[in-house]
């Protein structure tokens, strides 16, 4: 149960907390070519399990085990989710990982 909880929090740490610079030059370059920031499109690979291009809070909460983790990875979502539609499209991702590189 410890190795997993330490796996998830891995998990969650690299979909966090990457570098500014590195968002920021997925920025600039996803911005003006009109695509998807690639690090929006690792994630969407990783958790879009019927490949629709939206990402479920099912889907997103499939990785975790144990109610601390569920609860976090809940609250995840609802950052991503920008519009409360219950999805991540691309559209939310590109967003939030801008976002995040502005800061």
């Amino acid at each position: 149960m410890a190795i997993n909880r330490t796996i998830l929090c891995v998990l969650i740490t690299s979909l966090t907390c990457i570098s500014s610079a590195a968002f920021a030059e997925e920025t600039s370059a996803a911005t003006s070519a009109g695509a998807n920031m690639p690090r929006s499109v690792q994630v969407m690979k990783k958790f879009d399990k019927d490949k629709d291009e939206k990402i479920t809070e099912a889907e997103f909460l499939a990785l975790s085990e144990g109610s601390e983790a569920i609860a976090t990875m809940t609250k995840r979502f609802k950052k991503f989710d920008a519009n409360s539609d219950g999805v991540i499209c691309y559209q939310e991702l590109n967003r939030r990982f801008k976002m995040l590189a502005e800061r």
